[in-house]
């Protein structure tokens, strides 16, 4: 359950759920999410969650891509993709096609588009675990 406090002179609208970081949102404010940014965040997420699960059943290390990014053109969640340049195409149609099916894209009017682009960095050194990084930002070092 998600919790909607509504400010009344500032128009920041708090959404919350309990034990977790409530997210402020207003619009015309570039400090505050707006609506189209929580959609492409609520994309991001279900998306993401269908990748992981996608690259763990084809033994895929998700570092492979160097980056994914969710945006919105024309008021259509649209995802850009960079992928290795070896990357099969049967695996591509199969991450388009949960780009359009997780469960927050199909309660969608249009259908969330997906840009393929190849990666610019050699998929060695995006997988080299000596830069590997925790989920905070820190490094470790690297292993001999």
């Amino acid at each position: 359950m998600i919790n909607i406090e509504i400010r009344d002179r500032n128009r920041i609208v708090t959404l919350s759920s309990p034990a977790k970081t409530p997210i402020r949102s207003r619009n015309g404010s570039p400090y505050f999410y707006n609506s189209m940014e929580l959609l492409c965040i609520a994309v991001g997420s279900c998306f993401g969650k269908e990748l992981v699960q996608l690259c763990a059943e084809n033994n895929i290390n998700p570092r492979v891509f160097e980056s994914i990014k969710v945006t919105m053109e024309n008021f259509v969640p649209k995802i850009i993709l960079s992928h290795p340049k070896d990357m099969s195409e049967t695996l591509l149609k199969d991450i388009a096609l949960i780009a359009r099916t997780c469960q927050v894209a199909k309660l969608l009017r249009s259908e969330v588009e997906i840009e393929f682009i190849t990666n610019d960095t050699p998929t060695e050194d995006l997988v080299d675990e000596s830069k590997n990084t925790s989920c905070c930002g820190g490094g470790h070092e690297p292993k001999s």
